[in-house]
């Protein structure tokens, strides 16, 4: 399976259908695919968060509607592992998205994480770009904020 980012929207193709098939048809913004479940990808559209897994889209429902989402990645080294970067800082899945608690990055307060970046040569560390400038952060030592509640999904 390809996928092929435009900007009007995102597709995919099976190496066998002609043509493309569109996943969403409006512009998107931050797109990840997971590295452990083929086929599989986090999408942003419209400040919220969606997977889609081969034949279907569906919003993940786990975070709080008025984290609105700006950023998505999935570490290549933490198996179920997926990072938003919301309105109000950043949040942590351990189970593919199903349920998300907001974490707690020193000096990142209230401010929004507008990008999320993996390190190549050193894959534990991620770089945050937010509204109060960069953050180095090491995802071997990302705890659930004790301040901020757990979120579940619906």
């Amino acid at each position: 399976m390809y996928f092929l980012r435009g900007v009007d929207g995102i597709y995919y193709w099976d190496g066998r259908s002609d043509p493309i098939s569109p996943i969403f048809s409006s512009r998107n913004t931050p797109v990840d695919l997971d590295p452990d479940r083929r086929g599989r990808l986090y999408i942003v559209n419209d400040r919220r968060l969606y997977v889609y897994d081969r034949s279907n889209g569906t919003e993940l429902s786990g975070l709080p509607a008025h984290l609105g989402v700006s950023s998505v990645r999935s570490p290549l080294t933490k198996a179920g592992v997926v990072l938003a970067g919301t309105t109000d800082g950043l949040c942590l899945s351990r189970d593919y998205g199903i349920t998300w608690e907001e974490v707690e990055v020193r000096g990142l307060t209230l401010a929004q994480v507008f990008g999320i970046y993996l390190d190549p040569a050193a894959p534990l560390t991620a770089y945050l770009a937010t509204s109060r400038g960069a953050f180095r952060v090491s995802l071997a030592a990302l705890n659930p904020s004790h301040k901020r509640r757990r979120v579940s999904a619906r």
